[in-house]
C-alpha cells in the first residue's frame, strides 16, 4: 500500500520585497486615498493603513482580509492607480500555471484507472477538533449567514442578513438593516439597535447609532466613548481612529484626542 503523501511547511522567510514606486508615495496614509469610508474601515482594522501595506500585498491577500470583498478591491485599485501603483504580483499563481505539466492521459484512460488508484492522497484529513470560536467561519444558506466550527458542525444557523466572525466571544450581526451581537451560543447580548457595528478588539467595538453618529461600546453594551464622531476604526495596540467635521484624529480608549496635521 502506498504510503500517503505528507506535507512539510517551511519556516516562513522574512519578506524583503518593496514596491516600485516612490517611497513618499508609499508612506501616503490611506485615510487620503478618498476611500469609501466602509473600505477604509476595513483595512484600518486590519492594520492596514500605508499605500506601502497595499502594494506589498496580493489581490490574493487582500481578499484574505475580514469584510474585504470585490466591490473594496476596485475602490482600493482605483485609488493607488492613480498614484502609479499596483497590487503585488502574484508569483503563486504564476509558477504554477507555468509549472504545471500538460496532462498524459486522457478522460477514458483515467476512466479504466480503479477508483483507489484515482484517490487523491494528499487531500488534507478533514479537522476532528471543532477549535476556539475565533477559528470558526462563516456559510451561507439560501442567502442568509451563519457560523460553522472547522469540524463542519452548525454552532450559529444561517439566519442572519450578515454576520461578522467571533471576536472575542461575540460575533457582531445583522438583521433587517440593524446591527447587534451575539455570544458563541446564539444568545443575543446586545441587541441590534445599531445603524453599522464593528466586531471587538481590545475590549471596545465600533458602533454606529441610527441618524449617523459613531462611538464605543464595551461588552455590556456600554457606551465608553461618546457618539460624537463621523467614522471610526478598530482599536489596535491602544489606539483607534476618529474622524469629525471632516479632519482625523488617533484616539485612545480614555477618549484622548491627537488630531492629524
Amino acid at each position: 500500500m502506498a504510503k500517503k503523501r505528507r506535507h512539510h511547511h517551511s519556516p516562513r522567510r522574512e519578506d524583503t520585497y518593496t514596491p516600485n514606486a516612490p517611497i513618499e508615495v508609499l508612506n501616503t496614509p490611506i485615510s487620503q486615498l478618498g476611500l469609501t469610508e466602509f473600505s477604509l474601515n476595513i483595512l484600518t482594522d486590519a492594520g492596514i493603513t500605508t499605500v506601502m501595506d497595499i502594494a506589498k500585498r496580493t489581490e490574493r491577500d487582500m481578499f484574505k482580509v475580514q469584510r474585504f470583498g470585490k466591490r473594496n478591491l476596485e475602490d482600493v485599485r482605483k485609488a493607488i492607480s492613480k498614484l502609479g501603483v499596483d497590487f503585488r504580483e502574484d508569483t503563486y499563481l504564476k509558477d504554477k500555471k507555468e509549472n504545471t505539466p500538460a496532462p498524459t492521459s486522457t478522460p477514458s484512460d483515467n476512466a479504466n484507472q480503479p477508483k483507489k488508484d484515482r484517490k487523491k492522497n494528499d487531500k488534507p484529513p478533514k479537522p476532528t477538533s471543532p477549535g476556539e470560536p475565533e477559528e470558526w467561519v462563516k456559510f451561507n444558506r439560501a442567502n442568509k449567514w451563519g457560523i460553522k466550527d472547522l469540524t463542519g458542525k452548525e454552532r450559529i444557523p444561517a439566519e442572519y442578513d450578515e454576520i461578522f466572525l467571533i471576536k472575542e466571544g461575540l460575533a457582531c450581526f445583522e438583521k433587517i438593516g440593524s446591527f447587534g451581537y451575539i455570544d458563541v451560543q446564539n444568545n443575543v447580548v446586545i441587541e441590534a439597535q445599531y445603524e453599522c457595528a464593528m466586531s471587538f478588539s481590545e475590549g471596545l467595538a465600533c458602533v454606529t447609532k441610527v441618524g449617523g453618529k459613531t462611538g464605543y461600546i464595551n461588552r455590556d453594551g456600554e457606551v465608553v466613548i461618546p457618539f460624537e464622531y463621523d467614522a471610526g476604526t478598530a482599536f489596535r495596540d491602544g489606539i483607534a481612529r476618529v474622524k469629525k467635521d471632516g479632519r482625523w484624529a488617533k484616539i485612545t480608549v480614555d477618549g484622548e484626542l491627537n488630531w492629524e496635521k
